[in-house]
């Protein structure tokens, strides 16, 4: 399976794409500026996001609750958000995913994130 991820942020575009690969439960990409991975897993109606490497983060998608997610880099910098999931779409062939982002209560920013498969049956 084929992976072509996308990320939005303050007009900033960041664009991966790889063959895909199963880290334990999760599913991902390479990515090679941040020496490390970029993870998803999909639970019924929420969705699970990795990045490891030099800046490790860790969030959860669902679109009925706000989550706390997880960001810390090898330069110490390291604190918990809150993530409230604007939209949210899963399917084999494609995720979708909007939210808002909040530290200390105050809103930061809105990030959208896209992962489209080209084979999304195929196992990986």
């Amino acid at each position: 399976m084929h992976i072509k991820f996308y990320s939005f942020i303050d007009g900033q575009k960041v664009f991966l794409e790889g063959q895909a690969i199963k880290i334990n439960d999760f599913i991902g990409i390479k990515d090679e500026e941040n020496k490390g991975y970029i993870l998803y897993k999909i639970n019924n109606h929420t969705c699970q996001f990795k990045r490891t490497g030099l800046a490790n983060m860790e969030l959860e998608f669902d679109l009925s609750k706000d989550t706390i997610g997880h960001y810390c880099n090898n330069l110490g910098l390291d604190f918990n958000l809150v993530v409230k999931t604007k939209r949210l779409e899963l399917s084999d062939e494609k995720i979708i995913i909007e939210y808002d982002y909040y530290l200390d209560t105050e809103y930061q920013q809105t990030v959208k994130l896209y992962l489209i498969t080209k084979n999304g049956l195929e196992k990986v």
